[in-house]
């Protein structure tokens, strides 16, 4: 296989697991900031959500282990990475587990905008191209509403868990 095709889907798999962060921390922001909710269960709602993103990456993390296997020597892993910065970037959202960085969510937005930052660059770079290949546009934003899906299911389990967590401990 071309190497080419191989950093493309790369590059797609990353978006796919992260790309759909950011907007879904907007939307969650503006709801629990609307006013129409208590107080206490809109910070409740944003606290949540930086840990949803790093299970995400647990998640991203496992699924680079599966495709890494049967061999994980430190060769194989660069042989493998496509996209370093990326790809490392992407294992780094698993720090957001740390209690310190998940009391503030705004870093996990900071973090996420990378991702969506590439993807929009990508878009754009496609819609300028001489000869534009509308496809990848198309499977750009196939994996941007997949990613905000994913991420939003996600989201969704962990603010069910919290809040069936916190009922059970009173």
């Amino acid at each position: 296989m071309d190497t080419g095709f191989l950093s493309y889907l790369q590059q797609l798999e990353i978006f796919a697991f992260f790309s759909g962060y950011a907007l879904l921390f907007l939307v969650v922001r503006s709801i629990s900031l609307s006013g129409k909710m208590p107080t206490e269960t809109g910070k409740r709602m944003l606290l949540v959500l930086p840990y949803s993103y790093a299970i995400m990456g647990c998640l991203f993390i496992g699924l680079q282990a599966k495709n890494l296997y049967p061999d994980y020597s430190m060769l194989h892993m660069q042989q493998m990475v496509q996209h370093p910065f990326l790809f490392y970037w992407a294992i780094l959202t698993v720090i957001f587990l740390i209690p310190f960085l998940s009391q503030k969510p705004i870093f996990s937005f900071l973090h996420s905008l990378v991702f969506l930052g590439c993807m929009v660059w990508d878009v754009m770079v496609q819609f300028n191209a001489v000869q534009a290949d509308r496809s990848m546009v198309r499977n750009e934003m196939r994996i941007y509403a997949i990613s905000c899906i994913a991420n939003g299911l996600l989201y969704g389990i962990c603010l069910t868990v919290f809040f069936l967590v916190k009922k059970r401990s009173k």
